[in-house]
């Protein structure tokens, strides 16, 4: 009975903003189609019986997921990294509605058993009319049988307005200024569910808007954003908040810098990351590390351990805004991964075979990218042995200091010349000696082979001039990235 009314009223309300567009050249708020039976990932009929009426794209909080169902396998799903005994799903859609494409990413947290705890659906762009926002809000509030609480953003001077209502037993609470800080930074954050009036939290902070913590008990939570024009996004949340009670848990280091790959006795050099998504989801683990350019066309070289369990993958240059990359081959026994971008570099690395013991070397990464500078790390050292772990031909020993971060990051030799990527670091020698700048890089023959393998065309490394220190790093810098994985 509800599927067919939400229908009925979503066909009027489009006929009502079709002629609202035409008056006021804006388009009309189309969303209410989350209600439609297309996301629905269990029986209708279960719907049906759940008592709580928060629902969100067909699936009612508290009902089970269908784990067999066509389209619970659309979703990405792994153990949640903030609450134990909790399963994160998330999918990302391009759709197409009456008034063109839009970005739906829809988001469910389920118990082990498959009953769910949190559901929420963001739609971008989404477009408003005049009075839209207070129409939904209403109909909302008469499903629901209650009054809501309604924050509205701060004013801004040609900016974006937001709005926020929510109904039911779940509390709103303005994040700490040590958390606002860190997200206007370009830093994440594991403070539990978040909710704010601009769909990005990054933007929220830095605009000076403030972002909630969402705890109490069970509710439901509807927010949008829009310009002069009318246009702007829309999140829709179910959430029982009662069911993570205490703090949440934040993600454990081994789970994004330990290592799994052999090379015994070190750390990998990968740490948390920025967070720039468009809607940047708190419960998704993020983390960082370095690649570089190889070719022209854009492609980038990292360490596959970089990358190997991502679901979506980013790279910045020079602090410029992010674009999407993808993997296109992989080389798991050397720890190698080749990304796609857009990008067209002004530098590529030039891969020069041969290094010699006790060679002048440089490498250039983002270590530490949620503390340390945005722009990149520079450090110097030489070759200290021409092997790695065990006497592993593949990898050379350096000096140079390397953190969590500059794994994937070039390694270079005074000339400009590529001569390895930086990999991993010894963490403890057996004795329970902490080591100093004990530094694994693979070696330019292995990353030259890789490239050979996979079509990419290089210019062998052939420069012999030495470069000034300045000028080594302004060289590194522009074949150097930032990758920023989900």
């Amino acid at each position: 009975m509800f599927y067919l009314s939400a229908l009925q009223y979503f066909s009027a309300l489009l006929r009502l903003s079709f002629r609202w567009r035409q008056r006021h050249y804006v388009i009309g708020f189309f969303v209410l189609a989350v209600f439609c039976s297309g996301g629905i990932l269990v029986p209708t009929d279960a719907v049906a019986g759940n008592q709580t009426q928060y629902i969100v794209d067909g699936l009612a909080l508290g009902d089970p997921v269908a784990p067999k169902s066509a389209t619970y396998r659309e979703y990405q799903c792994r153990p949640s990294e903030q609450f134990e005994s909790f399963i994160w799903c998330r999918r990302r859609r391009t759709e197409n509605g009456k008034f063109g494409e839009f970005t739906s990413v829809n988001s469910i947290l389920h118990s082990s058993n498959g009953a769910t705890a949190y559901i929420s659906r963001y739609i971008e762009p989404a477009y408003f009319a005049v009075g839209d926002v207070d129409r939904e809000i209403k109909r909302l509030s008469q499903r629901f049988g209650t009054a809501p609480h309604i924050l509205q953003s701060p004013q801004r001077s040609r900016g974006p307005l937001g709005v926020i209502a929510y109904w039911g037993d779940v509390t709103l609470m303005p994040l700490d200024s040590h958390s606002l800080a860190q997200l206007a930074a370009g830093q994440s954050v594991m403070k539990g569910m978040l909710f704010d009036f601009l769909g990005n939290f990054g933007e929220s902070a830095r605009e000076g808007f403030p972002i909630f913590q969402l705890g109490g008990a069970s509710g439901y939570i509807w927010g949008a954003h829009f310009d002069e024009n009318g246009k702007g996004s829309l999140r829709m949340t179910a959430i029982d908040a009662s069911q993570f009670s205490g703090p949440p848990q934040v993600a454990k280091r081994d789970d994004v810098d330990s290592s799994t790959a052999p090379l015994p006795e070190t750390q990998r050099s990968v740490s948390p990351g920025r967070t720039p998504s468009p809607n940047p989801q708190p419960e998704v683990s993020l983390w960082a590390g370095s690649g570089f350019f190889v070719s022209k066309d854009g492609h980038v070289l990292t360490n596959n351990h970089v990358i190997e369990k991502c679901t979506s993958i980013r790279v910045f240059v020079a602090q410029s805004e992010p674009v999407d990359a993808r993997e296109i081959a992989s080389d798991t026994t050397n720890d190698l991964a080749l990304l796609a971008t857009r990008l067209r570099p002004s530098r590529v690395a030039a891969p020069r075979q041969g290094l010699r013991l006790g060679e002048t070397i440089a490498a250039f990464g983002y270590p530490y990218a949620d503390i340390l500078a945005s722009s990149g790390n520079f450090t110097q050292g030489n070759v200290t042995a021409l092997a790695g772990m065990r006497d592993d031909s593949r990898y050379v020993q350096i000096s140079a200091p390397v953190q969590p971060g500059n794994s994937g990051g070039p390694l270079l030799d005074q000339n400009g010349n590529l001569v390895g990527m930086v990999t991993a670091k010894l963490q403890m020698a057996r004795s329970g000696d902490l080591p100093q700048n004990v530094n694994f890089a693979l070696n330019a023959s292995i990353i030259a082979s890789f490239l050979d393998i996979n079509g990419i065309k290089y210019t062998p490394g052939s420069a012999t001039s030495a470069l000034k220190p300045e000028e080594l790093a302004d060289q590194a810098k522009a074949m150097s990235v930032f990758i920023l994985c989900k």
